[in-house]
Order: structure tokens, then C-alpha cells, then sequence
């Protein structure tokens, strides 16, 4: 894969057996059997986390595409015909960046985070400040399979963007591979299985990859107080354990305080001090990411639900939707 082993472990992409041998996660299965790069995994993957909850567009996942690493690298054929437009030639930039500002505005879209630096005002000079070079080129490859997914003539792309007719189809196909290796790696995720992969060799109406797990993150249930299932995963955890985290639960999003703990759970403790508490949160996250993997993605994600909030008490910072108590 090209990049140190270290890196590879935290990103869990490899293991280490009892001997110290690296061996291959299903995370680093996948992109050698997609072939596509870890950057590009990354890429996605974060992405992903960050749609859970909202639906994604067609244009949203050309975009990704094309501003991944392995779609930068796609390049859109040439030669170019030669009767393209002057304008185009002297103004290309601005012209598809206007293109997809309208597109945006169109679809109503302007609030999804990945549009951001698109739709940032230009300087005095007119340039936008946050896009580079391969960011333009990104944008017109997007337009372009945009286009030709909605079944635009042909014949008119071919003069828009200055190709020669076999062009577009050999474009198409190229990212039908890395929309396939998106929905790969979603669906690795727990996005559902039957969802349409993308980018097909011909043209589709239909790129959407609805944005539901298969299972919710976390599952807690009353009759089952040994355990919790996080992320599918059955994690083992004491009857005290279990009873704090029930409790944080039925107060998820809320700051729960130390003294409100130890009163409902240490209350024939007259000892006991939030030190106790904070133990118990450090072993949910330890146990759980034994159990899904102990990467850098992973810690954020696990901090950030079982939260420590200094000096005021601890909170599960979960939405409705990715938990189920029973």
C-alpha cells in the first residue's frame, strides 16, 4: 500500500498477530480488491460518517468522486475538438464554477458541507481562493458525468466540454469503478446492502445511496444487563457498568452530573467519588474499541459518545436514531 505500517495499524488497515506478522483487515482487503488508494479510503469513509443522517444527492457523489485521490487522477480524454467554444478556452474556470454554483442553488443544496468551498465568495480579483487547479478540473468532470447521467444529448456534451465521441463513455466507465468501490466501502460501513452501486457502464437515472444503517450503534437491553452491542459488536460490561450507561441513556445529549451518579448508583456507598465514574467510562471505551478496533478514526468517535465532561459530570452524546434501548 505505500505507506508506513504504523500509519496502516492506526488507520486499521492491518492487525499484528501474537508473533508480530501484519496481517489484513477487511478494511485493508477491500482496497487492495478495489484497487483504489488509502487516501481514497479515507477519504470516503469520513465522508460517510459524516452523511448518516442526511440524504445524498447525485451530484454530492460524483463530487466525492472526482475530488477523491483516485478520481483526480481520471483524466477526461483528449484531444479536445477543435471548434470548442472561445469563451470556454480563455474563461474555463469561471465558466463550469458558475455552472455548479447554479446547479447547487437549483437543487437547494447550498447548506451541505461539501459544496463549502464552491459557494465561498470570490476575491476583488475575481478568483476564488479556495479552489486549486485539480479542484476546477474536478468540478468539470463532475458537470460533465452529471450531465450525461441526466441523458443529455450527447452530441451536445461533446461540444460543451470539447470531446470527441467515444470520450464520455470511456469517462463513464472508468468512474463506474470508483462509485462501486464507494459503495464498497459504505457498505462495510453497515449502509445497506441492496443500494445502488453508482456510475454504471451505461447511463442511469438512479446514484443514490440512502443514508441508513443496517443497525443501530448502540443497542442496550434491560433484560440483558451483561451486555451492549456497539456497532454489532456484543460487549461485555459489568452490572454496574451497565446500570450507569443505562441510566446516561435515558439522559442521552445531557450532561449528567458526578453527584446525580453516585446518588443514583453509589447511594449505600458513602466513599464512593466521581473517580469512579470516569473508570468506568475509560473501560467502555477500552472494551469497545478492542472489540471494533483501535484506530484513530475510531477513538474520536468512541470519545465523543462516551463523554467526559470536566469538572461537571459525563454524557452519552448520541442521537435518537443510532440508539435502541430495549
Amino acid at each position: 500500500m505505500g505507506i508506513n505500517p504504523k500509519k496502516l495499524l492506526e488507520y486499521g488497515l492491518i492487525t499484528q498477530d501474537k508473533i508480530g506478522r501484519s496481517l489484513l483487515t477487511p478494511a485493508g482487503t477491500l482496497l487492495i480488491t478495489k484497487d483504489i488508494e488509502v487516501e481514497t479510503y479515507l477519504y470516503f469513509k469520513n465522508w460517510l460518517y459524516s452523511k448518516m443522517e442526511e440524504e445524498i444527492s447525485n451530484l454530492e457523489i460524483i463530487l466525492i468522486l472526482t475530488l477523491s485521490n483516485n478520481g483526480k487522477g481520471i483524466n477526461i480524454p483528449y484531444p479536445q475538438i477543435k471548434d470548442i467554444r472561445e469563451k470556454e478556452i480563455k474563461d474555463w474556470k469561471k465558466y463550469f464554477h458558475n455552472k455548479i454554483l447554479k446547479l447547487i442553488i437549483d437543487k437547494k443544496e447550498e447548506g451541505k458541507r461539501l459544496y463549502q468551498n464552491i459557494l465561498k465568495p470570490p476575491t476583488p480579483n475575481g478568483k476564488n481562493e479556495c479552489l486549486k487547479e485539480e479542484d476546477y478540473l474536478a468540478i468539470k468532470k463532475t458537470l460533465l458525468l452529471y450531465d450525461w447521467i441526466n441523458n443529455k444529448e450527447i452530441k451536445s456534451i461533446q461540444q460543451e466540454y470539447g470531446l470527441q465521441a467515444n470520450s464520455i463513455q470511456r469517462l463513464g466507465k472508468s468512474f463506474s469503478w470508483l462509485a462501486d468501490s464507494l459503495a464498497a466501502v459504505a457498505e462495510s460501513m453497515g449502509w445497506a446492502k441492496d443500494n445502488p452501486k453508482g456510475l454504471e457502464k451505461t447511463k442511469t437515472r438512479n446514484l443514490q445511496l440512502a443514508p441508513r444503517n443496517l443497525q443501530p450503534l448502540l443497542q442496550i437491553a434491560h433484560h440483558r444487563p451483561d451486555r451492549i452491542i456497539f456497532q454489532s459488536k456484543e460487549i461485555k460490561v459489568t452490572a454496574r457498568g451497565f446500570s450507569l450507561l443505562y441510566l446516561l441513556a435515558q439522559h442521552k445529549g445531557e450532561v449528567v452530573s458526578y453527584d446525580n451518579i453516585l446518588d443514583e448508583l453509589w447511594k449505600d456507598d458513602e466513599d464512593a467519588i466521581y473517580t469512579r465514574i470516569i473508570q468506568h467510562i475509560y473501560k467502555f471505551r477500552r472494551d469497545i474499541l478492542d472489540a471494533i478496533g483501535n484506530n484513530k478514526t475510531n477513538k474520536e468517535k468512541v470519545k465523543n459518545i462516551f463523554k467526559v465532561v470536566s469538572g461537571r459530570g459525563v454524557m452519552l452524546n448520541i442521537n435518537d436514531n443510532k440508539l435502541k434501548i430495549n
